[in-house]
This record gives structure tokens, C-alpha cells and sequence, in this order.
């Protein structure tokens, strides 16, 4: 009568042990997901000769992305001047372009138009 009992209780036994398995491994999942950070955003519109913004600051912490959303009604070259090496990148005469890059080291970082030598925005990027 035991060895029944047993062989009863030990598939249910693996079963609730195998759900459980699963619940945990979802949850940590979610956990990891909820975790990130939303990246930082620079909206950035070049039209009729004029740039926005205009040499506004930005802060941002050290391994936190940095997005930039470029809108343009003229093609030119993004310098982002930062640390251990300076980003670029081409803008097209086009909407809903997007860059992305990693803030990796403290400082003072500018954004600059090449073309048109000007100053969008400066990174502040803390510690």
C-alpha cells in the first residue's frame, strides 16, 4: 500500500516542483526588465537654416544611453566630442532619424553640427 502511495505523491510532487521552477525563472525575467533605464533623449530639429536645441545642457550619468532624435530638412554630420572617442554621425535631409551611444566617461561633452559649426547641446555627464 506505501509503494502506491508513493507512486501517487511522487508525479505530483515533480509536477508542482516543475510549475514552481517556472514561476521563478518568469518573475526574474520581469525583475531584469524592470531594471533598465529609459535612455536619455535629445530631440534635435535642423529646418530652414535653424538648429534646436541651441547649445542646451544635458545631464546624464556615466553608462546611461544617450538617444538622439533627429528631425532635418538638411543632410550634415553630428559630432558628439566625447570620451574615449568622439561619436558621428551622418544626418540625412529626413524625419524619425535616431543615434544612440553609451555615455562612458565624466566630463563636459559638446554636440555639434559640422557642417554649420554649431552647437546643439552639451553633455554634462556625472560620476
Amino acid at each position: 500500500m506505501c509503494a502506491v502511495v508513493i507512486m501517487l505523491l511522487v508525479p505530483a510532487l515533480v509536477a508542482v516542483l516543475g510549475l514552481g521552477g517556472c514561476a521563478g525563472d518568469s518573475s526574474a525575467g520581469d525583475t531584469a526588465a524592470s531594471d533598465e533605464r529609459a535612455p536619455v533623449v535629445v530631440d534635435i530639429t535642423i529646418a530652414n537654416g535653424q538648429v534646436n536645441p541651441d547649445a542646451a545642457d544635458v545631464d546624464v550619468a556615466v553608462g546611461e544611453q544617450v538617444q538622439l532624435r533627429v528631425d532635418s530638412d538638411a543632410v550634415d554630420e553630428l559630432h558628439v566630442h566625447s570620451a574615449p572617442e568622439e561619436q558621428e554621425f551622418e544626418v540625412a535631409a529626413a524625419e524619425g532619424q535616431t543615434f544612440e551611444f553609451v555615455a562612458e566617461q565624466p566630463g563636459q561633452f559638446d554636440v555639434e553640427l559640422h557642417s554649420s559649426d554649431t552647437l546643439v547641446a552639451r553633455l554634462v555627464v556625472r560620476p
